[in-house]
């Protein structure tokens, strides 16, 4: 519409040529915060920092930039923190986790994450604690499994469960 509106004004030779190229860049500004704030909406991290991209060029301001950088970061680290998260590598899911922090990601979804994480290292070392026969290394590995059983699911309590079979009773434990 506006940019129909300069063509009309330049064809009759009565609009200033610098108006006429105020009002397209004006115009090309607009485009671009509504095409930023469509970026966001979609969810999309690369759809959104090709729109900065678009918007900063444009001239839209900073402050309607930044926002939505922080939040293609954002969704970023939390797509990193979702794939750790499946791939059963503690080291990994707590690096993603370091970064979903920074990245503002929501705790609600960093949490479960890190109990996760808890959960794969106290499993990984019950095996050889309970082989080593080392009571006082089990035993600190079941303080770490009935923390992660308290606050997580079925995985913890399963951990929880192993390490109780591993101490045995605790009457056995007193020997």
């Amino acid at each position: 519409m506006i940019e129909k509106a300069c063509r009309v004004a330049e064809a009759s030779g009565s609009v200033p040529s610098s108006e006429i190229e105020a009002a397209r860049v004006a115009a090309r500004r607009l485009r671009a915060a509504a095409e930023l704030l469509a970026a966001q909406g979609s969810g999309d991290a690369d759809l959104i920092e090709k729109a900065c991209i678009v918007a900063e060029a444009a001239g839209v301001s900073a402050s309607e930039i930044e926002p939505a950088r922080k939040g293609a970061s954002c969704l970023r680290a939390a797509a990193e923190l979702w794939a750790a998260q499946g791939s059963g590598d503690a080291e990994w899911i707590e690096e993603a986790c370091r970064l979903a922090e920074a990245a503002w990601v929501p705790a609600s979804e960093i949490e479960p994450a890190r109990v996760d994480a808890m959960r794969l290292r106290a499993t990984a070392q019950l095996s050889p604690a309970r082989q080593s026969g080392d009571a006082e290394r089990i035993e600190k590995l079941c303080i770490v499994a009935e923390a992660v059983w308290v606050s997580a699911s079925a995985g913890g309590s399963e951990l929880a469960a192993r390490c109780r079979g591993a101490l045995g009773s605790p009457e056995e434990r007193r020997r």
